[in-house]
């Protein structure tokens, strides 16, 4: 049995065509990035109950919080 007809040039898989760079992606180190984890999340949960007297903060006053932890985090 005969493979399935394949005309020539039409490969899109292996094109003999040079394909055209796009931009760079900007290059960052993971490593230098400061790390969120359940504790830094947590931590800015309490803060956030204690800055607003809130049992129940709002996602816009956990932002700030967490903002703040991040910052804390960087230095």
């Amino acid at each position: 049995m005969k493979g399935p007809f394949k005309m020539k040039g039409m490969d899109f898989g292996n094109s003999p065509l040079t394909k055209k760079a796009g931009p760079e992606t900007k290059k960052f180190d993971i490593d230098k990035m400061p790390r969120i984890t359940s504790e830094d999340e947590e931590t800015a949960y309490e803060n956030a109950q204690n800055d607003y007297d809130t049992d129940n903060p709002t996602k816009a006053q956990l932002a700030k919080a967490l903002a703040k932890v991040k910052a804390e985090k960087k230095r």
